[in-house]
């Protein structure tokens, strides 16, 4: 059986990446955008800030000295979150479109053994059309 991978071009790949980051975003920072925008109105009295140390990336927001949001992820968290899932299609892409390949070229073998016409590959016609 075909993987739906296998039907993927380039295009698709670098869409769902950015269709990924789009939702990660929106998941992990939507609260942090709340609390921030309940801070920067007017006549609001707090602060937020960011930073980066020893723990990992520190976000934090407070209103009227009361902390409302307060979040704290190791680098590698951060990393793995942005960087893992993308890297794991990635390598499923390649594996599904390297093994399809693979089961077309023992099919046509198999055509060959038998002294059946073999079909004419995607690139074969681009070449023979340019003669």
């Amino acid at each position: 059986m075909r993987s739906p991978l296998a039907r993927w071009k380039v295009r698709h790949l670098i869409g769902s990446w950015f269709a990924y980051w789009a939702i990660l975003a929106a998941a992990t920072l939507t609260p942090a955008a709340i609390a921030i925008w309940k801070v920067s109105r007017d006549g609001a009295k707090g602060d937020a800030g960011l930073s980066l140390g020893d723990a990992g990336l520190n976000a934090h927001v407070t209103v009227a000295g009361v902390t409302t949001w307060d979040h704290t992820v190791a680098l590698s968290t951060v990393m793995l979150a942005i960087v893992g899932p993308p890297l794991l299609l990635w390598v499923g892409w390649i594996l599904s479109t390297s093994a399809s390949r693979n089961s077309g070229e023992q099919h046509s073998t198999e055509q060959l053994m038998r002294g059946d016409e073999l079909p004419l590959r995607h690139d074969d016609r681009a070449r023979d059309a340019m003669r």
